[in-house]
């Protein structure tokens, strides 16, 4: 008797994982291919075609602002959308099939314009595919009893920086920018299709999923619910900077020009295992704590190569950037859910809005000081003292109770 109930608990773990690994491929395809692959195919974009900071700054913001419509639709989807697993399962393989196409086709075309709409629909697709993944699969760990595993969720995002990393440089060595787009295309469609046979496995479950922990909410989450929500917009509008310029902020300092390319992968290598790592964190120090210190990391690693811009600062700013930001995504999003357990697709939906305005207004900003003061450590340092201020603002609004 012992014996099956192990043999059942194996199995149900080992059907769990699944769903994990494929929002995992998912969010490599519409996050870590999709939003993330314009950062290191920038400074070839800008040398092939000649074009300015400050319009490579409102390319950015048309992908965030996208990224926002994305996280706006969904925080308003009808209540059975939210709780329908097989509804959802074809809202994110719709969203991944969008986020390749609206990636390779950027290697089609010339026009600034068809640009410009093509990383807006992409920044949306991508933010329906996070938003949508992340409440689907921690919905369908929460009914298992295994939503300790949510942590390695986020890993996607990285695995997928690493990609673009690893293989734009030699795609764009082999046929400009262009081939870095449809390379990246075609890699994420490869992917695609195993995410979505991965999370058929939710599809394929009950249609409904009701929320049991109807608890009250705070109860348990280190910081309120505005805390959190507002905390997270600061957070999109500090961290996008370094997101969007890292590589061309490397390549214009001289004792480091080297690490424009490699930076890149730094950070998807420190953000492959961060998620897991930061949830590991979570559980022996508290929510709040790990929350707090995150924030704290990441603003050191913004602001190190902006101080002293050498070797070793310059690749442990990556690290701690990469190690950092997707971590800070787990991390509040959990924090979040905790806040209103019983609405977990609308919180989600609203916290990613917050972070969708701090992302559209950054890049533009960032572009225009970068055009005026000729270098990007200015707008560097600035997003990194928005990051400051924002765990200031978290150890200032934390609860006694820093269980999350």
């Amino acid at each position: 008797m012992a014996d099956d109930q192990e043999m059942l608990r194996s199995r149900s773990k080992a059907n769990s994982i699944l769903p994990v690994v494929g929002g995992l491929l998912g969010l490599a395809v519409a996050m870590g291919i999709g939003r993330f692959s314009y950062t290191p195919l920038l400074p070839a974009m800008r040398q092939q075609t000649h074009f300015s900071t400050s319009f490579a700054g409102v390319l950015a913001s048309w992908n965030y602002f996208g990224y926002l419509v994305g996280a706006i639709l969904v925080a308003i989807f009808p209540a059975r959308v939210q709780t329908d697993m097989r509804v959802r399962y074809r809202i994110v393989v719709t969203g991944l099939i969008g986020s390749v196409v609206s990636t390779a086709v950027m290697g089609l075309t010339s026009s600034h314009t068809w640009w410009c709409l093509l990383r807006g629909f992409g920044g949306l697709f991508s933010a329906v595919v996070l938003v949508v993944s992340s409440s689907l699969v921690m919905d369908w760990l929460a009914r298992r009893g295994t939503g300790q595993q949510a942590g390695i969720l986020y890993s996607g995002v990285g695995i997928g920086i690493v990609c673009t990393g690893v293989l734009v440089p030699y795609l764009t060595r082999r046929g400009g920018w262009q081939l870095g787009w449809l390379g990246l295309g075609c890699l994420g469609a490869g992917l695609t299709i195993l995410a979505s046979v991965f999370l058929r496995t939710v599809g394929d479950g009950n249609s409904a999923y009701h929320a049991t922990n109807k608890s009250q909410p705070d109860l348990k989450a280190p910081f309120p619910l505005w805390s959190i929500t507002l905390v997270y917009g600061l957070e999109g509008l500090g961290y996008i900077v370094m997101a969007t310029f890292i590589t061309d902020f490397f390549h214009d300092e001289t004792s480091v020009a080297w690490l424009g390319a490699v930076s890149w992968i730094f950070v998807g290598l420190a953000g492959a295992p961060s998620t897991w790592l930061w949830t590991k964190g979570a559980r022996v120090w508290g929510g709040g704590r790990a929350t707090v210190t995150a924030f704290l990391a990441q603003a050191v690693g913004i602001l190190l190569p902006v101080i002293h811009p050498g070797i070793w600062e310059a690749m442990v700013g990556s690290v701690l950037f990469g190690g950092t930001f997707m971590g800070i995504t787990s991390l509040a999003l959990s924090i979040g859910r905790t806040c209103s357990p019983e609405r977990t697709g609308t919180v989600i939906g609203m916290m990613t809005t917050m972070f969708s305005i701090g992302q559209v207004i950054g890049p533009i900003l960032a572009g225009i000081i970068t055009t005026e003061t000729h270098t990007f450590r200015l707008a560097m340092m600035l997003s990194g003292l928005i990051i400051l201020a924002a765990a200031l603002l978290l150890r200032c609004t934390q609860k006694r109770v820093t269980t999350v």
